[in-house]
């Protein structure tokens, strides 16, 4: 076993009571999981196979085990607004989860979903370069392209330095919170208006 622990990443749906006992006893540390949603349409529309039942079932067993949670989440879904997104993300936070991950939807080549989205016509850009989660590809049916950037900015921001334990987190780390808000800082300062023009860009 790693002398600081190690973490990993599963379905939460696979977090039984006896799992994650054993895996805090093996060491593990933190998990990372990749629920994309709370909300029971969206999660439908991802073909997830869970339920929001399940996500907060395996999300207290792997709590109570005393292993921290990172919950990965999928902005700009057909079936969110902006608030039913956020309002998913508080859910989270009161569930008790740890840490946040927020990405833009991709719409990734050779999947069923992005199968859809050529059939239907709908309009979203083929470079590849911008496939990262931090880009607005695609228009979602019920969001503006701001509301998606929003979404995973704002959010994020709420998550981090408003909730409860993105306050703790705050505190604990507040070092390197100033270094992180720093360098995205100048990193926009640098070329404000090309760095706003290709989080949009369709092409």
């Amino acid at each position: 076993i790693p002398p600081k622990g190690w973490f990993c990443q599963m379905r939460v749906t696979d977090a039984s009571s006896a799992v994650t006992k054993l895996m805090k006893q093996a060491g593990c540390k933190m998990v990372c999981l990749g629920i994309e949603s709370v909300a029971a349409d969206t999660l439908k529309a991802f073909g997830k196979g869970q339920n929001p039942e399940q996500i907060k079932e395996g999300l207290d067993h792997l709590h109570e085990a005393g292993i921290e949670t990172l919950p990965m989440t999928i902005a700009g879904a057909d079936t969110d607004t902006f608030w039913s997104f956020f309002s998913g993300i508080r859910q989270l936070a009161r569930w008790g989860v740890t840490y946040l991950q927020i990405a833009i939807m991709v719409p990734l080549p050779g999947t069923k979903m992005t199968a859809r989205f050529i059939a239907n016509e709908r309009r979203f850009s083929q470079n590849l370069d911008r496939y990262n989660g931090m880009h607005v590809l695609l228009k979602p049916k019920k969001m503006s392209k701001i509301g998606v950037w929003m979404a995973l900015y704002l959010v994020t921001i709420w998550f981090y330095f408003f909730a409860g334990n993105g306050r703790r987190l705050f505190k604990k780390h507040f070092r390197f919170y100033l270094k992180m808000i720093k360098a995205a800082f100048l990193q926009v300062l640098k070329e404000p208006w090309q760095a706003i023009k290709e989080r949009f860009a369709s092409d």
